[in-house]
């Protein structure tokens, strides 16, 4: 059962080929994880739907299933998380759906009962939650993500620390400057950091340590790798810098995450980093959402597109909503050609924990572009133009 891919067949793999195993996943999650969640068993006893015949995340339209706001999931949380009642024969039926019978009896037979607990323990227990930034609502919300699924987190930052660092500069110290907490982005920066940078300061802003403390040890360090808000970094860390006069390396990077990055920000740190003493700023994004998990879609240069990095963890489409009524969930919609872009729509293909299927993430994108990357290679898509969703 394939986690993730590595950065080579990302490189090998064709779109098409991709989109297979995506759909093998999609099928094996519809049909034996989804009906042990609260809301989805009641979603497909109300619609009608036998989730066996959902092979394609296309299924979704054409069985009728209706699209899930995000206000609806922050009232709803603990009805989304998968709950097994045998949780070896709900395990047994997802894997041979996603490989033969016998392979699977095999593997299981090998293992004695003290592992086999343990695997079906790090799969379907959660370990912890990840909360979004609640940016649109101001409630920050859940995902609760399993041992599995950080183990994969901490492989696919692997992948992005190789793609972001891309032989830009030798002797690399990173500073994290997202807040410490239980959210995406902290975790992803630490893992990336841990495998990416030659000297993880290991750092935190927000509660965690003052913005002054923080710059002493960029000075200190030489700290040539930054992770952390736009915001945070143009009109809080990096003018403070300035103020106190520190000096920086000649090539600099800076990583951006949390949400899109305003123009005037990304001016305002390359302007005042050259201020530092920099000579060679390069200013980097980075995308993701909790509901996403261990998922996440990163530039290799700027502009180049969030490369989605890990296509065995998510399904993302674009879809257009028809028509906007009151009420949790949208019954008007149809999926749109990538290239024409739309609301986003996400469906978790990669394990348990919360699942969500048909979730409307809160954003659009102005496209999707799929084939090879002209600078990295990758063969998978990008997504252009990250933009918040206003749903009326």
């Amino acid at each position: 059962m394939r986690q993730l891919f590595s950065i080579q067949e990302l490189r090998s793999l064709n779109p098409v080929q991709i989109e297979r195993m995506q759909n093998a996943k999609f099928h094996a999650v519809a049909k034996n994880l989804l009906p042990h969640t609260k809301f989805y068993s009641t979603l497909f006893k109300e619609c009608g739907v036998d989730p066996a015949k959902l092979k394609k995340v296309e299924d979704w339209h054409k069985q009728g299933l209706p699209l899930i706001k995000k206000f609806y999931y922050m009232k709803h949380v603990k009805d989304f998380i998968v709950k097994p009642e045998d949780p070896f024969k709900t395990h047994l039926s997802y894997l041979r759906d996603l490989s033969t019978g016998a392979a699977v009896d095999l593997a299981l037979k090998v293992m004695d009962k003290q592992e086999l607990t343990k695997t079906l323990h790090d799969f379907y227990h959660p370990k912890m939650p990840l909360f979004s930034g609640g940016t649109q609502s101001g409630k920050r919300t859940p995902t609760l993500i399993t041992t599995t699924q950080l183990r994969n987190l901490n492989n696919i930052m692997g992948i992005s620390a190789q793609l972001m660092s891309q032989d830009y500069f030798k002797d690399t110290v990173g500073m994290n400057l997202f807040p410490y907490g239980p959210h995406l982005a902290w975790h992803a920066v630490q893992s990336a950091f841990n495998q990416g940078v030659d000297l993880n300061l290991a750092t935190a802003a927000g509660g965690a340590m003052r913005t002054k403390d923080l710059i002493e040890m960029a000075d200190k360090f030489k700290a040539n790798v930054f992770a952390g808000m736009a915001k945070y970094m143009a009109n809080r860390f990096l003018p403070m810098a300035v103020k106190k006069k520190i000096k920086l390396r000649q090539n600099i990077l800076f990583i951006n995450g949390s949400e899109p990055m305003l123009p005037k920000d990304k001016d305002k740190i390359l302007n005042l980093s050259k201020k530092l003493g920099v000579k060679n700023p390069l200013i980097l994004d980075f995308y993701g959402a909790s509901e996403m998990k261990e998922d996440i879609f990163i530039e290799c240069l700027p502009g180049s597109g969030y490369h989605h990095i890990a296509p065995l963890s998510t399904i993302v489409k674009t879809v257009k909503i028809n028509h906007i009524k009151k009420g949790d969930f949208i019954d008007d919609w149809e999926f749109t050609s990538p290239e024409k872009g739309g609301a986003a729509v996400m469906w978790n293909i990669n394990g348990a924990g919360t699942v969500l299927h048909g979730y409307l993430i809160g954003d659009k994108y102005e496209k999707i572009i799929k084939g090879r990357c002209p600078n990295c290679r990758l063969n998978t898509e990008r997504v252009y133009g990250v933009s918040r969703l206003k749903l009326k």
